[in-house]
């Protein structure tokens, strides 16, 4: 009898701790620090900045709603988790969550707010607020790892990229094989997201692409060197006039163009076993361009820690 009870307490002590390291749902699946002291001295060893999530626990149904969907976002946990040292500070708690408030001036019992500091308690980025998509913390998050000179994964690039998916412009190229030209569109920097299919009986390729990184006639004339621009459609008169002699160029009908079958788009990527793992757009482009290339190192940059864990490579 003595011996049953003494498993029984130990089994209850094991869940009870269990309980407490489990995270409350406010705080999502980030593996946070609690203490401001600790969260320094591990900055100052790993070079990393701070991320300060001030939370509150256990929270209204705006904060339960927030660590349950950015704060469980995988690719942002990864981020959040391998580029900087994670500390959670409840903005409704007295002892070291109170003073950790009023050395940062944050207001008690307010929304979730992150901020990105340094080992000396500096702001790297200036304070804002109401910042509660993926899209729009990873954002941030790019902002802080640039600002202090820190590599920005690939994979954290995509989920900002998400937001701003409207403001991309569009350009059709026809070749004689839209797998191939997938696979070599989608690998240009500035290439956002590719669709293979057809426009006027020729097989092409959709492709959304950053301005700021690359213009239309330089994204032309790579185009080209890939064999990859038979025939160019722009969206727009402005567009059309800037591209460089070569190809046919003319005006994009959208009627006129329909996708090819999903099993057309990105051929490579369904031939491998990376077509098992949630990718957003933008991995998929990019992930199908490297292994068309079998370009393990750059595979890796737009896959994240925990992406590369499950694919065991």
């Amino acid at each position: 009898m003595e011996i049953a009870t003494t498993l029984i307490l130990a089994l209850l002590a094991l869940v009870s701790a269990h309980a407490e390291i489990e995270n409350p749902r406010e705080l999502g699946n980030v593996q946070w620090l609690r203490n401001y002291d600790e969260a320094v001295e591990k900055s100052i060893e790993a070079n990393k900045p701070i991320l300060i999530l001030f939370q509150e626990v256990p929270g209204c149904q705006g904060c339960v709603n927030y660590g349950q969907s950015t704060l469980t976002h995988p690719l942002i946990v990864d981020a959040i988790e391998t580029n900087f040292i994670p500390l959670a500070i409840h903005n409704n708690k007295g002892g070291d969550d109170e003073r950790i408030l009023k050395r940062f001036n944050e207001p008690a019992w307010n929304f979730q707010v992150m901020r990105f500091i340094d080992a000396k308690g500096h702001d790297i980025i200036p304070r804002k607020d109401r910042i509660w998509t993926p899209a729009a913390t990873a954002m941030r998050m790019v902002e802080a790892l640039e600002t202090t000179k820190q590599s920005v994964p690939d994979y954290l690039r995509t989920v900002a990229w998400s937001d701003s998916m409207n403001e991309l412009q569009t350009g059709v190229f026809s070749m004689n094989c839209f797998w191939d030209g997938e696979a070599k569109l989608g690998g240009i920097p500035g290439a956002i997201e590719t669709e293979a299919g057809w426009l006027d009986g020729h097989e092409v390729v959709r492709l959304s692409y950053d301005s700021k990184t690359i213009m239309w006639p330089e994204l032309v004339k790579i185009a080209q060197a890939h064999g990859c621009a038979r025939k160019v459609y722009a969206t727009d008169t402005q567009t059309l006039a800037k591209t460089p002699k070569g190809p046919q160029a003319q005006l994009f009908v959208k009627e006129n163009y329909r996708p090819a079958r999903q099993s057309d788009q990105k051929r490579h990527l369904q031939f491998s076993q990376l077509k098992q793992l949630m990718l957003n757009p933008v991995q998929r482009t990019k992930i199908n361009a490297a292994l068309s290339q079998n370009d393990h190192a750059t595979l890796k940059q737009w896959l994240s820690p925990s992406q590369i864990q499950t694919a065991k490579l």
